[in-house]
């Protein structure tokens, strides 16, 4: 068993060293290296050691090749902060997905853990310029968070968990998106009377991870304030948002879907298609 643990570990020194031979070169910075390579490190690192061997564990490794495509060729330095962030969270999602369906129920915590620091480093050049204890206390955080919902709640609230934190500290106004966080946790973690809890948050994942997956590419600037980016949204569109979240969470998916077209109708006006284009943006 420990050979193919071994060779679980050959994505993470591949990747390693695609990183450095790009240093050397010139052609990345040290600091974005170290922080991507920390991404893939601590996310395929425990998952493989957990669970080496599977097709899911090969598809997550196979996700590696965008991010290195992306780190390869993207040139523009902008280009390149703005992809490889969500391009790593897919992939340590997918690492730690793979391990969670074969691993022991006890290893979900160092799992839920593993993919919050990923994500975290994922998109760790907004942690630069900050103070060593607080870029510290945000890893932690990250990773103890998932873990401790994990442990109490099961594997899916952990990685709900997992997917939501990291973006919480950094961004523009961050005790608004941590009142947002402490209303979703608490729809969450409030199923219905008799409910077990891990279907409820497995039907979270999915919308955890598209918010994710928005805030990601903003990470390396520290976040953006949620009033840039929807200008022409109102109170009226965070209450739709919330419930479409509630909705979404105990409902099935069709309302669910009706839901969040609603309240992404709310976040602004249609535009009229440009003369070059035809059609309708939302």
């Amino acid at each position: 068993m420990t050979l193919p643990r071994l060779l679980a570990l050959a994505p993470v020194t591949g990747f390693a060293v695609l990183a450095a031979v790009l240093t050397a070169a010139g052609e990345l910075p040290v600091v974005e290296a170290l922080w991507a390579v920390a991404a893939v490190a601590v996310a395929f690192g425990p998952s493989g050691w957990v669970s080496p061997a599977g097709w899911r564990r090969r598809l997550a490794e196979g996700a590696l090749l965008p991010v290195a495509f992306a780190l390869t060729m993207l040139g523009d330095p902008s280009l390149r902060r703005m992809a490889l962030p969500p391009l790593l969270l897919l992939a340590a999602w997918g690492a730690v997905a793979a391990a969670l369906t074969r691993a022991p129920v006890g290893l979900a915590p160092l799992l839920a853990g593993s993919l919050g620091v990923a994500i975290r480093a994922a998109g760790g050049l907004g942690l630069v310029g900050y103070p060593w204890w607080a870029v510290l206390g945000a890893v932690l955080a990250c990773g103890l968070v998932p873990a401790a919902v994990a442990r109490r709640w099961g594997p899916q609230a952990g990685v709900a968990a997992a997917l939501l934190v990291p973006w919480l500290p950094y961004a523009g106004r961050p005790w608004l998106l941590a009142a947002a966080a402490a209303a979703i946790l608490a729809a969450l973690l409030a199923p219905r009377l008799g409910e077990p809890l891990e279907p409820l948050a497995a039907r979270w994942v999915p919308l955890l991870a598209a918010a994710a997956l928005v805030a990601a590419p903003l990470a390396p600037w520290g976040g953006m304030p949620m009033g840039m980016l929807f200008p022409a949204a109102g109170w009226s569109a965070g209450i739709a948002a919330l419930l479409a979240l509630l909705v979404a969470g105990r409902y099935p998916a069709t309302l669910g879907g009706a839901a969040w077209l609603g309240a992404a109708c709310l976040l602004g006006p249609i535009q009229p298609a440009p003369p070059d284009r035809a059609g309708v943006t939302l």
